[in-house]
This record gives C-alpha cells, structure tokens and sequence, in this order.
C-alpha cells in the first residue's frame, strides 16, 4: 500500500520539478520554495513541543 503511494508522490513530483526546471524563472521559484521550506523546518523546535519543560 506505501509503495503506490510513493509511487505516486515521486512521479508527481518528478512532473513538477521537470516543467519548473525549463525556465529560469521557475528553477528560481523552486529553490526560493524549497528555501523557505527547509528554513521554516529547521526554525521548529524539536520534538514539536514550544514551551514545556522537560
């Protein structure tokens, strides 16, 4: 059951990353996303839990 999923999330991002790549100004808004994602993933706090203590 997880392999079609996979499946379906590589071609669809497959798809995705080959008609932004084309142009310029599609391979700037990908890294520009995948910037901001990663920056925002590396800003949470881990384990998901802001404020409490241990």
């Amino acid at each position: 059951m997880g392999s079609g999923y996979q499946n379906l999330v590589v071609f669809i991002g497959l798809g995705l990353t080959q008609s932004l790549l084309r142009d310029v100004r599609g391979l700037s808004g990908f890294l520009g996303m995948l910037t901001a994602c990663w920056c925002l993933l590396k800003a949470a706090p881990e384990g998901g839990r802001e404020g409490t203590q241990a």
